[in-house]
């Protein structure tokens, strides 16, 4: 089972000269709640919905956003999974996670 959420978080990267772009998360704050990234499961590039780059709705964000599924645990939590999108536009990061697995 899985949740959705579009929840800002602060992430903690890996070193700069990390060749990925943008950079592995290395950990992240989520709901007053600190995370550590264990392990990265996956990551891929999501196209914006078609239909916000033809002008048919907000085009407040940049057109791709690169998803990380990570393995990270929490501050007395049992590990679990998580997908952060990491969204540049203009050499402003955002971050969010945007589902938790069970």
């Amino acid at each position: 089972m899985s949740r959705r959420y579009h929840d800002p978080v602060e992430v903690v990267t890996a070193d700069p000269a990390d060749p990925a772009d943008p950079p592995c998360p290395r950990a992240f704050r989520w709901r007053r709640r600190n995370y550590r990234v264990r392990a990265v499961l996956a990551r891929w590039i999501e196209a914006e919905q078609w239909w916000r780059l033809a002008g048919f709705g907000p085009a407040d964000r940049s057109p791709d956003a690169v998803v990380w599924r990570v393995e990270a645990s929490g501050q007395g939590s049992a590990l679990g999974v998580f997908e952060l999108l990491c969204r540049t536009d203009a050499g402003r990061t955002d971050w969010f996670l945007v589902r938790t697995h069970d």
